[in-house]
Order: structure tokens, then sequence, then C-alpha cells
């Protein structure tokens, strides 16, 4: 069966109507051209080209697989086209799992980043618990993850520190600290802390060691609801307060004050192995170095 290489080389002499030339657009030796075409020629079983010492011309048959030739490489062209774009992330759907404390803003970060310069490219996120993540990740489920902590000292995973994200005290509207335009850490004095998850896990552990290290006083207390929304509702009833992402939506009853010297760390995370493209354009893009406003 002849292949795709036989075909583009009787293409380019047919062009051409010289061995020579077809030779220096296919980057080959003219002898490799020649040899190529009479392989095909023979495979075949027709004669496609009439060779004379001053010309070369396309007989019947020739012309025939010219024309067909020339669509089937159109064809092929587009083909090898669409897999590249989708391979490298540039069209198609980059599949994006997120933990929990991973919020709004972080997550339209990474689809501007994504799709900067590239506006047919589609982005989907899918919510994981800690524990999904390298299962998810080899099975393909997602591309890459977005996590806070969890997966990171996974060594059969790799992981790279994206920018870090801005932080705001959540408390209700009654609370003492409601009336303040931001705050510092140090400012979080001898407060109930609400957490998503046991101050025993990964981010929760994360989380209060920020907070104590910048001088705040908590008591965690792990929510019984999932969810930021739900978690931000219990907070009048809990007596607490919540350290949520910058842009997280806030119910009624509920104040959001940026806390101006706590961030938390953003860790992409992916497969043990080369990066995709989507992953390199991503670290590039939201790199401590490019802030993302």
């Amino acid at each position: 069966m002849p292949e795709l290489r036989d075909l583009r080389a009787f293409v380019a002499v047919a062009e051409q109507l010289s061995f020579t030339r077809a030779a220096d657009v296919l980057h080959l030796r003219q002898q490799t051209v020649s040899r190529i075409v009479r392989d095909l020629e023979r495979e075949l079983g027709v004669e496609l080209l009439e060779r004379t010492t001053r010309a070369v011309r396309v007989t019947a048959a020739g012309l025939t697989l010219l024309e067909e030739g020339r669509r089937a490489l159109r064809q092929a062209d587009v083909a090898f086209d669409a897999a590249r774009a989708v391979g490298t992330g540039h069209v198609g759907t980059v599949r994006v799992g997120a933990t929990p404390p991973v919020g709004i803003t972080d997550r339209a970060d990474v689809v501007d980043a994504l799709r900067r310069d590239q506006p047919e490219l589609s982005v989907s996120f899918r919510d994981l618990r800690p524990g999904d993540l390298r299962e998810s990740l080899n099975a393909r489920e997602v591309d890459f993850v977005l996590t806070r902590v969890s997966g990171t000292q996974d060594d059969r995973l790799h992981h790279a520190e994206l920018r870090p994200t801005p932080m705001t005290l959540c408390v209700p509207a009654s609370h003492p600290l409601a009336n303040r335009d931001a705050l510092r850490v140090a400012d979080i004095k001898h407060q109930r802390l609400l957490t998503p998850s046991a101050p025993t896990t990964a981010y929760g552990e994360l989380l209060i060691s920020r907070l104590e290290k910048g001088g705040a006083t908590v008591t965690p207390i792990e929510a019984r609801v999932t969810g930021g929304a739900a978690l931000l509702a219990e907070l009048d009833r809990q007596d607490a307060i919540a350290i949520m992402p910058i842009g997280t939506a806030t119910p009624d009853g509920v104040i959001s004050i940026p806390i101006q010297d706590f961030t938390l760390p953003l860790h992409l995370l992916w497969p043990a192995g080369r990066p995709s493209d989507a992953i390199r354009r991503l670290r590039e893009a939201m790199s401590e170095r490019r802030l993302v406003a």
C-alpha cells in the first residue's frame, strides 16, 4: 500500500515537472525523489510520468492521481492540523479539575489565560475531592487540576505553583469587624473559624498555620455543609468567621473584607511526565512574576 510520503513526492514532481525542483520543495535529494516515484509506479503497476533527457510529462494515469492526490493531501493536512490543535490545547475542550478551596476568580483567570489568542478553545471545570485527584488525572477525566495543597506531595504527579490567591474575611453583618474596609491577619483575634474541611486535612492545616503565622488567633470549626454559599450562610448561626478566596459571592447578611497581607498558594497538578502545551501556557500566564489582576 503506497504511503502518504509517496503521494507527496509524486504530486511535487507532477506540479514542478522537474525532479530537481521537486526535491528542493520536499527538502530531499533528487535521487531519493526519483526512487520514491519509481517505486510508486511499480507498486501501482502504471506509468505516472514520461521522462526524457529534457522534460518530464504527466501521463493520463498520472493526471488522475495528481487530481485525486491533491485532494487527499489537503484532507490529510486538515486532519493533522486538527489533531495537533486539540493535542496542544489550542482548540477543543480543556478539562480542568478543581478542589473546593479554589474559587471563582482563580477559575476565571485560568479561562482567560488559556483562551488568550485561542478564542475557539473551550474550558470546562469539574469539582474534585482531594482523594480523587490522581485517579481522575490518570483516567484522563481531566487534563490538569487546580489545588491549594492536596496532591502536591504525590511523587506520581507533577506540580507547579502559580500566582497566589488573595483571600478575604467573611463575617456576619453584625460582626465587630464588618465595618472595616480592609484588615490585616493580626486583626483577626479570638475568632471561631468555620472551615470547609476538618482542621487535620491538608487544606485545614495550611489555612490555620498561615493564619497563626500572621498573628491571628482562631478556633477552627468544621462546617457541616458543603459549598461556599452554604458555608457562608452558617456564619451567623455558628457565631463564626470564614476565610474565602477573593471574588467569592456572599449571601445577604454576610460582609466580605479584603485581607491585605494574606494569600494562599495555587498549584497546578498533572500526571508525571511532559506537560501539555495548555499547561505550559497557563504556567507562563499565571506565574508569580505575572500576577493576573
